[in-house]
Protein backbone atom coordinates (compact mmCIF):
# COMPACT_ATOMS: atom_id res chain seq x y z
CA UNK A 1 0.00 0.00 0.00
CA UNK A 2 1.17 3.72 -1.50
CA UNK A 3 1.00 6.41 0.56
CA UNK A 4 -1.00 7.75 -1.67
CA UNK A 5 -3.50 5.06 -1.35
CA UNK A 6 -3.26 5.57 2.29
CA UNK A 7 -4.69 8.99 1.26
CA UNK A 8 -7.06 8.17 -0.32
CA UNK A 9 -8.53 5.82 1.14
CA UNK A 10 -8.66 8.54 4.08
CA UNK A 11 -9.77 11.36 2.23
CA UNK A 12 -6.64 13.40 2.57
CA UNK A 13 -4.03 14.64 0.08
CA UNK A 14 -0.76 12.74 0.02
CA UNK A 15 1.11 15.60 1.32
CA UNK A 16 -1.18 15.74 4.57
CA UNK A 17 -0.81 11.60 4.78
CA UNK A 18 3.42 12.19 4.67
CA UNK A 19 2.74 14.97 7.59
CA UNK A 20 0.80 12.37 9.60
CA UNK A 21 3.76 9.80 8.96
CA UNK A 22 6.61 12.21 9.99
CA UNK A 23 4.82 13.15 12.79
CA UNK A 24 4.13 17.12 11.60
CA UNK A 25 0.88 17.20 12.54
CA UNK A 26 -1.73 14.71 14.01
CA UNK A 27 -4.46 12.61 12.38
CA UNK A 28 -8.29 13.38 13.71
CA UNK A 29 -9.92 10.33 15.81
CA UNK A 30 -11.76 9.04 12.87
CA UNK A 31 -8.87 9.19 10.95
CA UNK A 32 -6.87 7.43 12.92
CA UNK A 33 -9.02 4.80 13.72
CA UNK A 34 -9.36 4.16 10.12
CA UNK A 35 -5.82 4.17 9.17
CA UNK A 36 -4.51 1.85 12.06
CA UNK A 37 -7.84 -0.23 10.75
CA UNK A 38 -6.26 -0.58 7.21
CA UNK A 39 -2.59 -1.36 8.62
CA UNK A 40 -3.99 -3.88 10.70
CA UNK A 41 -3.00 -2.57 14.04
CA UNK A 42 -4.69 -1.32 17.09
CA UNK A 43 -4.71 2.43 17.37
CA UNK A 44 -2.97 2.44 20.79
CA UNK A 45 0.14 0.70 18.99
CA UNK A 46 0.74 4.18 16.78
CA UNK A 47 2.34 7.36 18.31
CA UNK A 48 0.32 10.22 16.74
CA UNK A 49 2.50 12.98 19.20
CA UNK A 50 3.79 15.49 16.73
CA UNK A 51 7.62 15.97 16.94
CA UNK A 52 8.32 19.44 18.59
CA UNK A 53 9.43 22.01 15.82
CA UNK A 54 12.94 22.43 17.38
CA UNK A 55 13.30 19.25 16.82
CA UNK A 56 13.36 19.60 12.95
CA UNK A 57 14.15 23.53 13.01
CA UNK A 58 17.35 25.13 13.21
CA UNK A 59 18.00 29.39 13.12
CA UNK A 60 20.40 29.94 10.73
CA UNK A 61 21.64 32.80 12.71
CA UNK A 62 21.75 30.19 15.81
CA UNK A 63 23.69 27.60 14.35
CA UNK A 64 26.31 30.45 12.61
CA UNK A 65 26.90 32.42 15.65
CA UNK A 66 30.25 31.74 18.06
CA UNK A 67 29.11 30.46 21.11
Amino acid sequence: MTVQDLADALGVSRGSMGDYLHGRKEPSITRALLLAELLKVDVHQVDWQPKPQNERLVSKSAASSPS
